[in-house]
């Protein structure tokens, strides 16, 4: 039997064809070949990942049991924080600012009533200016009172509120501040449903440092002064019994430098009792419009029975 003959002129004249391709063969092999031979350690890699998240889900859905050595370390560190907050109120010359206590809302409406009466014999007998209808930052509970099953931890920071701002006030006053147009404070309260801020209220918010070991109550005050009352009261704000902190002063000075003594109409003693007589316009040193925009900090003791945070 006579075999079939191979015709290798097309193999002649398609030799560059047949060469790639049979490089392309040997390469497709070697290639499925390598792949072949990590498929086991991708298998192994697969499930010892698999095998890890599985162990952080049930970490994370444990409550872990703390070890002796761990509870020693808490005391131990618990220890030293309570001496470094000592020592911190003790250099800064600050004492723990505890408020005034509150068990309800009444409380709290009847004491932020007092203090502001107080505030605005205050500013009437320094013969300061102030917007018609001034609440210094509360006119929401000018008309209303905190709800009634409000938490005892937000009336005690709003009656730190109300006691800085009567500080405040008088810091202002006793600088020989001659106009106070705002003073603004951070919400306590959640707003009822429906109901927008004041416009007394700061956009900012408390900031509590994530281990609580400190929080920041923003504030911020608006008036009109002479340039040494301005230095006057940023001495006053910086040796405080307050940890206060000044965050940004925006200063715009008048362009005029004439007026008279002439109380301007929006802005009037709180009592007509006092009644400055109108003088003749004279030659004044530049008033300062400033903003000064602050934060009350306040440094927490630490909590003996609290477990670490996860």
């Amino acid at each position: 039997m006579q075999l079939p003959r191979i015709n290798t002129h097309w193999f002649r004249q398609n030799s560059l064809l047949v060469i790639f391709l049979g490089a392309f063969l040997v390469v497709l092999g070697f290639v499925a070949w390598r792949l072949w031979g990590e498929y086991d350690t991708y298998q192994q890699t697969l499930s010892g990942l698999t095998e890890k998240l599985a162990q952080l889900e049930q970490l994370q859905n444990t409550d872990p049991t703390l070890s002796s050595e761990n509870k020693d370390l808490l005391a131990t560190n618990q220890t030293r924080l309570t001496g470094a907050y000592k020592q911190l109120q003790a250099s800064l010359g600050r004492q723990a600012f505890t408020g005034k206590a509150m068990t309800n809302n009444i409380e709290f409406a009847q004491f932020l009533r007092r203090t502001v009466n107080e505030i605005e014999r205050d500013t009437t007998t320094a013969q300061v200016l102030v917007p018609k209808d001034f609440k210094f930052g509360f006119k929401r509970y000018a008309v209303a009172v905190p709800k009634k099953n409000v938490s005892p931890l937000v009336l005690e920071r709003l009656g730190k509120q109300v006691v800085i701002i009567k500080r405040l006030t008088l810091m202002m006053i006793q600088s020989k501040v001659e106009e106070i147009e705002a003073i603004r404070r951070v919400e306590i309260e959640p707003l009822p449903h429906g109901t927008t801020a004041a416009d007394d209220v700061l956009t900012d918010s408390i900031t509590i440092h994530p281990q609580e070991h400190y929080l920041a109550m923003p504030f911020e005050l608006q008036f009109v002064c002479p340039a040494p009352a301005l230095q006057a009261l940023l001495n006053k704000l910086a040796s405080s019994s307050l940890f206060l902190t000044v965050r940004v002063v925006s200063i715009e000075q008048e362009s005029t430098q004439k007026r008279t003594d002439a109380a301007d109409a929006s802005m009037t003693p709180l009592s007509s009792e006092i009644k400055t007589p109108v003088a003749a316009a004279t030659d004044r040193p530049p008033r300062l419009r400033v903003k000064v925009r602050l934060n009350y900090i306040e440094v927490m003791p630490p909590k003996s029975d609290e477990r670490p945070t996860r």
